[in-house]
């Protein structure tokens, strides 16, 4: 049975954020944003609440956490695992 892909992602509010480009300098400024070994743009952070399909959403290599800013989905971040 083929699971909803709607399941595999993570809308977040960016409050207080008025564009993307203060969504990612924020990220980098408060080190959750980094560079590894394949020069990719990482990202590390924690919810509150832990999402109830956690393995589900990586292992499926679909996830993806949607950023709304100012009322807007304005950005996606794909879910890489940890």
């Amino acid at each position: 049975m083929q699971e909803s892909i709607d399941k595999f992602n993570i809308v977040k509010l960016a409050v207080g954020i008025k564009d993307i480009e203060i969504l990612i300098n924020r990220q980098i400024s408060n080190g959750l944003l980094y560079s590894n070994d394949d020069h990719l743009l990482k990202m590390c952070f924690t919810t509150r609440n832990t999402p109830k399909l956690i393995n589900e959403i990586i292992d499926s290599d679909e996830g993806s956490i949607y950023w709304v800013i100012a009322g807007k989905i304005a950005l996606r971040q794909k879910i890489i695992g940890s």
